[in-house]
């Protein structure tokens, strides 16, 4: 199934799923800005958290997809638990394809920039230059998922 079809096109759902990552990445950031205290500039340490956060979505989205992989593509498991794994599944696609690749360049430009400008740490930058292959991986976990389910 193409993400770009009309199933994944509804500009709604494309908000929706922008609002959700929203949400996931202030709150996650707030509770992870602690575990950089050590970094001596302020901007740095949440640039790095919310890398962080990214991650750990993509993460989560990498479950889900991998959930549906084992057990509705391999082992062809019946229940009613499908009915709300799709509706994650659904909006992991969005997010995969729509929102998470340009927050993923988006946190890039914000290490890079903070490296040259204002003497951003090494690690900051290597920690947002993982969260575009990361989303790259998402994708073909997905593609993985629908050649599986196709067959």
């Amino acid at each position: 199934m193409n993400p770009y079809a009309p199933l994944f096109s509804n500009g709604a759902d494309i908000a929706i799923a922008w609002l959700c990552v929203g949400v996931w990445l202030v709150v996650v950031v707030a509770l992870l800005r602690k575990r950089f205290v050590t970094t001596p500039v302020r901007s740095e340490r949440v640039c790095s958290a919310t890398a962080l956060a990214f991650l750990a979505l993509a993460g989560v989205i990498m479950f889900i997809f991998g959930v549906g992989l084992v057990f509705l593509a391999w082992l062809k498991v019946t229940s009613a638990f499908w009915i709300f794994w799709q509706l994650f599944y659904l909006m992991s696609v969005v997010c995969v394809f729509r929102v998470l690749p340009l927050v993923a360049i988006g946190l890039i430009c914000w290490a890079l920039i903070g490296k040259w400008r204002a003497g951003f740490s090494t690690r900051s930058v290597r920690l947002a230059s993982v969260c575009l292959p990361v989303v790259v991986v998402d994708a073909a976990l997905y593609f993985w998922l629908c050649y599986e389910l196709a067959a």
